[in-house]
C-alpha cells in the first residue's frame, strides 16, 4: 500500500476532512489534496506530524516511504550512469572530429 492510500485510509477512518487535516499540519487544502492523490510528495516532517495526529509509530508510514524513496534513488542512479555514458560519447566523438579535422589539415 502506497503511504498517500495509508494517509487516506486513517484520515477516512477517523472521519477527518482534508480540509481538516492540512489545517492541522499547517498547509491548504490544495496542497494536502495533492498529497493524497499522489501529485506531490511529502516530507519526512509531514509524515512525522502525521504519524502523531494518527497516533501510529512512525515507522509504519516510514516503511512504506522508505520503499518509495529507494525506488526513485535506484531510478536517478540509472540515470545517472545513462548521463555520464552519453556525455562521454559526446567526449569522445569530439575528440575523433578533432583528430580527424587535424589530420585534414595536415594534408
Amino acid at each position: 500500500m502506497l503511504v498517500r492510500e495509508k494517509i487516506k485510509l486513517l484520515r477516512q477512518s477517523r472521519k477527518w476532512s482534508q480540509e481538516y487535516l492540512a489545517e492541522k499540519l499547517g498547509m491548504s487544502a490544495n496542497g494536502y489534496g495533492a498529497i493524497e492523490r499522489g501529485d506531490s510528495r511529502i516530507t519526512v516532517d509531514k509524515l512525522d506530524e502525521l504519524s502523531r495526529l494518527f497516533e501510529v509509530p512512525f515507522n509504519e508510514l516510514w516503511t512504506m516511504n522508505q520503499q518509495m524513496f529507494l525506488s526513485h534513488t535506484i531510478m536517478a542512479h540509472r540515470h545517472s550512469k545513462i548521463i555520464k555514458a552519453i556525455a562521454q560519447f559526446v567526449q569522445n566523438l569530439k575528440n575523433t572530429k578533432l583528430k580527424n579535422s587535424s589530420l585534414l589539415l595536415k594534408n
